[in-house]
């Protein structure tokens, strides 16, 4: 349950914000309460308040969002308290819509999306990894109860939950990248194959289209994703561990959230099926050839 008004109205003060013009919440983040606040003159910001939990959380996408900011448009961080045990970060508001909500505005725009998502992404991958960030990999293996593929090297800036609705668009081009809080150092092989891993197994939404063309619309996002990431970055060489590695901990990742949630369950089947096929453990090509990575 969000934070009511008159609590969000002090913490807001403590933040030095005093002339609130409208307060809204945001619907999507799993694990953070955020608000849309227009205060001053012409500002808006999103409030960003952390579990009591997600200290280190809050102090790695702070670190990772400064660090990306010469590559990506992140969002400036204009002030950050604790509240009743609580990270709290005042951010700046991007301007756009998530790349995910376009694309389902769009369909036909899935392969240029999908571009603009991989070279935004290889450019992050350029920036080595600052002081202050642990190492991804070894972290969330070690939450998942799993291994880092073998042959993982290097020590660059990994987002860690880079996917279309945490990537804003705006006049055909990237205008944002959110949510940091998983952000670590490490391979960008284990940054990417989330990305696929997310982006293969999402719950599509509700529309006038069939299966198929639903189906379609995500791999076009999927192909064109690679294209754009190997244009910048190269080859994706050894690829199918790091997928493996990544279906693996995202199952973990979401059976950790509340089996209420719309689609959590159809996810997980699919990242399993997903995985058995990355790994060779099976080649059902009927059921999942529009979901395999290639």
């Amino acid at each position: 349950m969000p934070l009511p008004e008159t609590e969000i109205i002090a913490l807001l003060a403590r933040l030095g914000v005093d002339e609130v013009r409208a307060l809204a919440p945001v619907a999507g983040g799993f694990d953070t309460e955020i608000w849309q606040v227009a205060h001053g003159d012409d500002l808006t910001s999103a409030l960003r308040i952390f579990r009591a939990d997600q200290e280190l959380s809050a102090i790695f996408e702070r670190i990772a969002m400064s660090a990306a900011a010469g590559a990506l448009p992140v969002p400036e961080l204009r002030a950050s308290v604790s509240w009743n045990g609580r990270p709290v970060s005042l951010l700046e508001w991007l301007p756009g819509l998530p790349l995910g909500a376009a694309l389902f505005a769009s369909p036909s725009q899935a392969w240029e999306l999908g571009e603009l998502l991989g070279q935004a992404q290889a450019r992050l991958h350029q920036l080595p990894a600052p002081a202050g960030l642990d190492d991804f990999g070894e972290r969330w293996s070690r939450w998942a109860g799993t291994e880092p593929p073998e042959g993982t090297r290097g020590q660059q800036l990994l987002h860690g939950d880079f996917h279309p609705m945490n990537v804003l668009v705006d006049a055909g081009q990237i205008s944002g990248v959110i949510d940091w809080t998983n952000a670590g150092s490490g391979d960008p092989r284990l940054d990417a194959a989330r990305t696929v891993a997310i982006m293969s197994a999402a719950t599509l939404p509700e529309t006038e289209l069939g299966y198929d063309e639903m189906e379609e619309i995500r791999s076009q996002l999927i192909e064109g994703w690679q294209a754009g990431y190997e244009s910048i970055a190269g080859p994706l060489e050894a690829f199918e561990p790091f997928l493996v590695w990544a279906a693996t901990v995202t199952i973990h990742d979401l059976s950790q959230k509340s089996p209420t949630l719309p689609g959590i369950g159809l996810m997980i089947e699919r990242l399993r099926a997903l995985r058995a096929i990355w790994s060779g453990e099976t080649r059902d090509d009927e059921e999942m050839e529009e979901s395999e990575f290639s």
